[in-house]
């Protein structure tokens, strides 16, 4: 039998004091769940940017987009990833309260 311990991307960024400006995630599914835990990460003003890889075909990543807009973070660059037809890389980034 297998333990799996998780923990909130929150607790993770806290520890490592201070919090990190650029974020990536590749978690092979499981965004959604990981950008709802990190809310608290995405509220604070310390993250300035996001590397995400989201399966456009996924029903998933209009959601994982909306609440990085929602957090103010703008899609800055969108690539396919090599090989696979709906997969791809993108940037989010930090816009100013005045954008």
């Amino acid at each position: 039998m297998y333990r799996m311990y998780c923990v909130t991307v929150w607790i993770i960024c806290w520890k490592s004091s201070p919090l990190p400006e650029h974020i990536k995630i590749d978690v092979d599914g499981s965004e959604l769940a990981l950008i709802k835990g990190a809310e608290k990460t995405l509220t604070n003003q310390r993250p300035k940017s996001i590397f995400i890889e989201l399966n456009d075909t996924s029903e998933h990543s209009a959601q994982i987009k909306f609440i990085l807009l929602s957090n103010n973070f703008k899609e800055i660059l969108k690539y396919q990833v090599q090989h696979y037809a709906d997969l791809y890389n993108y940037i989010f980034e930090r816009t100013s309260s005045a954008d």
